[in-house]
């Protein structure tokens, strides 16, 4: 084998490792998000719940209101919500608890829930079915 067969192969080998070395280390890294639950809502049947919570990505990011459906036996993940997502757009919209904006839940039926939020909420996420429940959403002033 030549010489720069070997330089080639060994570099090649560093830049491998290397690699491998930062992936696992942004990996070890804390999660710059945390979830604040502010309230569960089961249905009528005890089948599933509604869980609003505020999530918070640090200084950068303003706080979001979002709902997550899950079996009413799951618990809540530190992982955005699968159903709804919003923020105050800049302060167009009132804080609620919390300091995301304000979001009502009502369970139409065991397969049904109504979301309700401020007409000037900014929304980044809204599911019209999940998890076998259908999404119906409201605006509010």
């Amino acid at each position: 084998m030549t010489l720069w067969k070997k330089i080639i192969i060994g570099i090649t080998v560093i830049v491998i490792l290397f690699i491998g070395g930062v992936i696992l280390f942004v990996r070890s890294l804390p999660d710059m998000c945390g979830n604040e639950i502010l309230f569960e809502f089961p249905s009528s049947n005890m089948k599933m719940k509604a869980v609003a919570f505020l999530r918070d990505c640090g200084a950068t990011t303003d706080f979001s209101t979002q709902v997550t459906i899950l079996p009413i036996n799951d618990v809540l993940q530190n992982e955005g919500g699968n159903t709804f997502s919003a923020d105050t757009n800049y302060g167009a919209a009132p804080s609620g608890q919390g300091g995301g904006p304000e979001v009502r839940l009502r369970w139409l039926s065991d397969t049904q829930l109504q979301i309700q939020y401020h007409r000037s909420a900014r929304i980044f996420k809204s599911k019209i079915k999940i998890k076998g429940v259908d999404i119906a959403y409201l605006t509010f002033q």
